[in-house]
């Protein structure tokens, strides 16, 4: 989906609960210049990966963990792609789990 902004983009993948979505938005703007460290020019694309139905047990109320599935989907989605956490004032900057 185009929009004035940038573009929608949304995927379905498969994983071992049903399906997960997949989002991204490629925005026609770059990060403005704030002074940080990671600051860099270029376009900005932002992304997310989330469980469609989270399953969950009686008689809890929060979703059954998916044993970091997402967070390592994402990670290596922005190696593959050369993407870079913009501004070190990110917790990712200083968490070194993630690199």
């Amino acid at each position: 989906i185009q929009t004035p902004k940038g573009e929608y983009l949304r995927f379905e993948v498969p994983s071992s609960t049903g399906f997960d979505d997949l989002e991204f938005f490629i925005s026609n703007e770059g990060v403005p210049e704030r002074g940080f460290d990671g600051d860099f020019p270029g376009n900005l694309i932002l992304f997310r990966s989330f469980e469609r139905q989270p399953k969950f047990i009686y008689p809890f109320q929060t979703p059954i963990g998916d044993l970091g599935r997402q967070k390592n989907r994402l990670k290596a989605l922005r190696e593959a792609i050369g993407a870079r956490v913009v501004g070190c004032e990110l917790i990712e900057c200083y968490d070194t789990r993630l690199t």
